[in-house]
């Protein structure tokens, strides 16, 4: 399709280097301390895994596409020897640490280091492409030829799976001071200082733009409190200042991206931390695309 046959096509990237690629080097060091909600769960796998089973079907030769180099995907990809993957990631370095994190080998992968919005993948190549939190790695007014770029990759019967964060009609934004006073008891060890890093990131204000500066920011202004410091210095070593997301709006808003150029199939519930705020989605690409339709199906 279109020539695309390069390992690593080197391309200038549209997102800002220091505010999307330098901070992930980190969490590529510590991306094993994280629990599930940063990582996809075991059931946000498996749910990807059905959606993609019902839209391959009987095919015996399957390309699929990964935005990122979350392990957990392409774990699943590589226990499917029918399905070869191509990891779309604007870092190297956060390529080969998250391989180096994978149970089964990457044989079948193809890795290009490029922006999810500019490089040339060929049109109508992939049967299947993914996502975990992808979306709000790119500012609001680019998710448009995000998923513009992502209906123009897939094939007629393709799929598109992420997981998919925003604040949805049953969403709950978390107190603030109440969270600060629940961790302010507990022993800070890294694992609920995860657990207060994320909350004060994504769930405890109504930001449209949610950034760790904020987190340092919190735990400074209430250093006071029991714990605080401690646990600022265990986050400091698990992320850095400088990372900034594009989640925080209505689904109603959120959506408009994505319905412009895709039709929603079926969504399942989160079951991590961010149960609240998450689904992992399947969707196809808009009839408009192409000059017939095949149907999804799903037995499940």
């Amino acid at each position: 399709p279109s020539g695309y046959d390069a390992v690593v096509i080197p391309i200038h990237h549209t997102m800002n280097k220091q505010t999307y690629a330098e901070p992930w080097k980190q969490i590529a060091d510590t991306w094993q301390k994280f629990s599930v909600g940063a990582r996809p769960s075991p059931k946000n796998i498996q749910d990807m895994e059905e959606f993609l089973l019902v839209a391959i079907q009987k095919k015996n030769d399957v390309r699929a596409l990964v935005y990122g180099s979350t392990p957990e995907i392409r774990d699943m990809l590589a226990a499917h020897k029918n399905i070869s993957v191509t990891v779309l990631d604007a870092s190297k370095e956060m390529y080969q640490a998250m391989t180096s994190l994978m149970a089964n080998n990457t044989d079948q992968e193809t890795f290009v280091e490029g922006d999810w919005l500019t490089t040339d993948l060929g049109e109508h190549t992939f049967d299947a492409s993914f996502g975990d939190f992808t979306k709000g790695n790119v500012t609001y007014e680019k998710q448009y030829t995000l998923y513009e770029q992502t209906a123009r990759r897939l094939k007629q019967d393709g799929v598109h799976i992420e997981r998919i964060s925003s604040r949805f009609e049953h969403t709950q934004v978390h107190d603030e001071q109440a969270v600060l006073d629940k961790f302010s008891k507990i022993a800070p060890t890294t694992a609920p200082a995860e657990q207060l890093m994320w909350e004060l990131i994504f769930l405890t204000h109504h930001n449209t733009i949610c950034t760790t500066d904020r987190v340092f920011e919190v735990l400074q202004t209430h250093k006071h409190l029991p714990h605080m410091l401690e646990y600022l210095a265990i986050i400091s070593e698990l992320i850095s200042p400088g990372k900034s997301w594009d989640y925080g709006r209505g689904w109603g808003e959120e959506k408009k991206p994505i319905e412009a150029y895709f039709d929603i199939l079926e969504k399942r519930k989160d079951d991590t931390m961010f149960a609240d705020w998450a689904y992992v989605f399947a969707m196809r690409p808009k009839s408009k695309n192409f000059m017939t339709r095949v149907p999804y199906i799903c037995p499940l």
